[in-house]
């Protein structure tokens, strides 16, 4: 079987996002399809645990103790503030994706728990990584204009991005 088939021949909350990003279907098309997300396959089942105020097993924050995943996020986080998935295999460059992904989760943390003074340290770290825009290293041309000004490639990027989710 083909991966578009494949994937084609699966739950709604799946084949949705297929039509639209891989094979050009109409808008109406995928509306139809995203919309039986709420009714059919995976989107129905967790929709079906939601207790009478919308939210499952009382909220997001099911009350377990995270205190052991956040102390190895802190042991995560590199040199240079943020964190890489690939750290593990040697790199000492954090990933912006990574680091996101890990404010994301201490956010959250300091959220439900309250979070914890090294959580809170690690967390703005990890922000004033996001924020530059230059990196050590011998660099052939300035891309940018420095850092803390706006940058032009990532500006051009997100307009990219919102005029592609336009379209669609």
């Amino acid at each position: 079987m083909e991966a578009l088939d494949w994937l084609l021949d699966s739950d709604p909350a799946t084949r949705w996002r297929v039509l639209r990003d891989l094979t050009g279907a109409p808008p109406e098309e995928v509306q139809a399809e995203r919309a039986r997300v709420a009714t059919h396959g995976w989107g129905a089942r967790l929709l079906a645990l939601q207790d009478e105020e919308g939210q499952w097993d009382g909220g997001a924050y099911f009350g377990e103790n995270v205190d052991g995943v956040v102390g190895r996020l802190l042991r995560g986080q590199l040199a240079d503030g943020g964190w890489n998935c690939e750290a593990e295999r040697g790199s000492v460059r954090s990933s912006f994706g990574t680091t996101i992904n890990v404010l994301e989760g201490l956010l959250e943390y300091e959220h439900a728990a309250g979070g914890s003074p090294d959580s809170a340290v690690a967390r703005q770290r990890g922000e004033e990584y996001l924020l530059e825009n230059t990196h050590p290293g011998r660099i052939h041309f300035a891309l940018e204009d420095g850092d803390g000004r706006p940058s032009r490639w990532n500006t051009l990027r997100a307009l990219r991005v919102l005029q592609w989710f336009e379209g669609q």
